[in-house]
Formats: C-alpha cells, structure tokens, sequence
C-alpha cells in the first residue's frame, strides 16, 4: 500500500505556484510584483501560516494571475496541495466567448508618464504593475512591455479612432521595429525628454515625428535633435469623460 503523501507547507505551495506559472527564480517573481526579494523568500520558507497585508496579497496574486482568494488560502495554512486546474483560479471567464478572452491577467512594469517614465540611459525602476488582460499582451512576452501615462493633448485627434487625450495608458513594446504610421515612444537626447509621436519616414528617408493635434509641428530627426527610440505603443485606453 502507497504511503500517504505529506501535506505540502505554504512554503512549498507558494513555489510550486510560481514554478507552475514558469517563472523560474524568486527573484523575477520579485521584479513581476513588487514584493521584496527577502519577503518572497520568507513566503517560500515558510513552514507555517504567513501574515500577509492586503496589498502584498494582490501583488503576488497579479503577478501569478490567480484570485487574491488563493494566495490568502495558501498563506493561511488551509490548502494542504494546489487545485489541480489553477487556471479556474485565475478569474472569471466566460466560456462563450471567442478564446482571445482567456481570462488571465499579466503584470506590466508602470513607469510613470510619457515625459518622466524612463530617462536617456535607459528604463526607470517601475512605480507599479498593473494588471493588463491577455487580450492586449496576446503572444508578446509581458516582460517586452511596460505601460506609461499620457501628459499634454499633442495626440488629441478629431477622429476618435485614433486619439489618444491626456490621462490615457498607453501599452508600449520596448523591442519592436516600427513601421510607417505606427505611434512611437522616443526620447530627444538634446531636451532630455520622452515624448509621444507617430512615426512618419519620408521619401528621402528622414524622419519625423507628428502630433495627431495639428497644433503641435512636426519634429524632424536629425543630428542637431538626436533621438532615441524606446518602444512601439501596442494598445491604449481611457477613462470615460468625467471620470
């Protein structure tokens, strides 16, 4: 006869949930979240329940795409294995509907505003994650994008399809290669600024950067006005007006 199988300690569950979600190393786990690498450490140590604030639930939550429910059951010592399906875990679905709309959630790297979000070396630590639906990641690595919100109404537009007003996420792909039309994240080395534009080669091969507000002119790259690209916008969105 089979021995009995031990039950697992929340230690054990919480790195089996972070190894289930391939994510190989406390450490990313720590960088997807939030959370501190020591504290992730204690949690997958742990032998015992784990007090845990609120908002390090969320965050470990989010970063594992499962319900904020499930990391508290773990932490508090109630579940002595995983659900077999942890995808039912991971939030409501609704299973009419076309499978773009799984279900789960991903963690994307808040780095602020489109003006102050990253700076002329390179990439700012993140402020936050937010949470961001598979139906805007879809098959990019979530690690390949972060998130910034809009400052200014230089890409206000008449057409409502295309504007983006202040206030707006935008979703932006830092390794993406952009095509003409396309709206680009970039940086102007000489004014030390990131600003929001689209992306707009010329016959001659030159490069310029227009506002969807026609009242901002159009920026031309040069070597008097150095550039650097730093990523491609892939979606955005928008409170409602008046909120």
């Amino acid at each position: 006869m089979a021995a009995e199988r031990e039950p697992a300690t929340p230690g054990e569950l919480f790195r089996q949930l972070r190894e289930a979600r391939k994510i190989r190393s406390v450490r990313e786990l720590a960088r997807r979240s939030g959370v501190s690498h020591t504290r992730l450490t204690e949690l997958e140590n742990a032998t015992g329940p784990e007090n845990l604030q609120s908002d390090t639930i969320r965050r470990i939550a989010r970063a594992l795409s499962v319900t904020p429910e499930l990391i508290e059951r773990i932490a508090s010592g109630v579940m002595d294995a995983l659900p077999d399906d942890l995808d039912a875990h991971g939030g409501p679905r609704d299973k009419s509907r076309d499978d773009r709309y799984r279900g789960r959630n991903y963690p994307v790297r808040y780095l602020g505003s489109v003006s102050a979000g990253f700076d002329g070396d390179g990439y700012a630590e993140p402020l936050d994650y937010l949470a961001v639906a598979d139906f805007f990641v879809n098959d990019y690595d979530p690690d390949d994008l972060y998130a910034l919100q809009v400052t200014g109404d230089s890409m206000v537009s008449d057409d409502v399809r295309l504007s983006i007003p202040e206030g707006s996420i935008i979703l932006v792909h830092k390794n993406l290669a952009p095509k003409p039309g396309n709206v680009v994240v970039v940086w102007l080395e000489d004014q030390e600024r990131g600003i929001l534009k689209k992306f707009k080669p010329d016959e001659d091969e030159d490069i310029w950067l227009v506002s969807y507000n026609a009242k901002h002119p159009p920026i031309k790259i040069t070597e008097e006005t150095p550039a650097t690209l730093r990523g491609v916008m892939i979606g955005h969105w928008a409170k409602a007006p008046g909120f």
